[in-house]
C-alpha cells in the first residue's frame, strides 16, 4: 500500500463538480490502493430565513443520501476500488468534512469540487469549499469543472 494517502475522503453533494471529484476520488484511490470514503452531509441546521419547514424533508432527504452514496460505492468497487466506505452524517458540512470525519477515520486526502449546488456557489469557489481548504489539517484537492461546462 502507498505511503502517499491512505483514507481519501470524497465529499459529495449531488453536484456535477462533486461528481468529478468522486471520478477522480476513484482513480487516486485505485492507483494508490487507498480506502475511500464517499460522504454526503446532509444539512439539519434550521436555517432561519427558510421559507418553510416541512415536516419530514430530514427523512427523506436522508433517505436519498443513503441511496447515492450506495450508488456511488457500488460504481467505485465496480471500477477496482477495493475499499469504499459509503457515509451520510448530519449536521454542518463544513464542519464534517474539515474536522470531524478527517479526525474519526485518519483521512490523508480530501478530494472535492470546487463548487455545489448552491446558485451563489457557482460564481466563486464554494463557500463549502473556501472553508476546508482553510481549515483542514490534511491535504485538499479542489476539482474544478471544464469552464465550457460551467457556462
Amino acid at each position: 500500500m502507498s505511503t502517499l494517502y491512505k483514507n481519501i475522503l470524497v465529499p459529495n453533494d449531488g453536484s456535477d463538480n462533486a461528481y468529478l471529484a468522486f471520478k477522480h476520488g476513484m482513480d487516486l484511490a485505485k492507483s494508490l490502493d487507498a480506502k475511500l470514503w464517499i460522504m454526503r452531509v446532509v444539512d439539519t441546521r434550521i436555517d432561519p430565513f427558510a421559507p418553510y419547514i416541512v415536516e419530514g424533508v430530514f427523512e427523506e432527504e436522508l433517505e436519498d443520501a443513503h441511496h447515492d452514496m450506495d450508488q456511488l460505492a457500488a460504481e467505485a468497487k465496480e471500477y477496482g476500488v477495493k475499499e469504499v466506505y459509503p457515509i451520510v452524517r448530519q449536521g454542518d458540512p463544513k464542519e464534517m468534512i474539515a474536522y470531524k470525519m478527517p479526525q474519526q477515520e485518519k483521512i490523508d486526502l480530501i478530494v472535492m469540487g470546487a463548487t455545489g449546488k448552491g446558485m451563489l456557489d457557482k460564481l466563486l469557489v464554494g463557500s463549502t469549499t473556501s472553508y476546508v481548504v482553510r481549515r483542514a489539517k490534511c491535504q485538499v484537492l479542489v476539482i474544478r469543472g471544464n469552464a465550457s461546462s460551467d457556462e
